[in-house]
């Protein structure tokens, strides 16, 4: 085979096995950006959580009464646990 060809042989077997682990590394970034998602998720629910205690902490100071009517659960209820 002459040199030109083995280069181009060459060039053109590291491509194809190329394509493969890219096919991984997408792969990786796509749950890489779902756990991303989950957490992010989570993490707003946590502040809805905490935002929604304040409010009562704030309310039960202002109007000195329990503000629980049609709220949602609290705690371990609240997080699916």
């Amino acid at each position: 085979m002459a040199p030109w060809r083995w280069h181009r042989w060459r060039g053109a077997h590291w491509h194809g096995r190329r394509g493969g682990s890219s096919l991984a590394f997408l792969q990786g970034e796509r749950k890489g950006q779902e756990n991303l998602k989950s957490d992010l998720v989570r993490r707003i629910k946590m502040l809805e959580f905490a935002l929604k205690q304040e409010r009562s902490k704030y309310h039960k100071l202002k109007f000195g009464a329990d503000s629980t009517q049609g709220e949602r659960k609290e705690g371990a209820e609240f997080w699916g646990v």
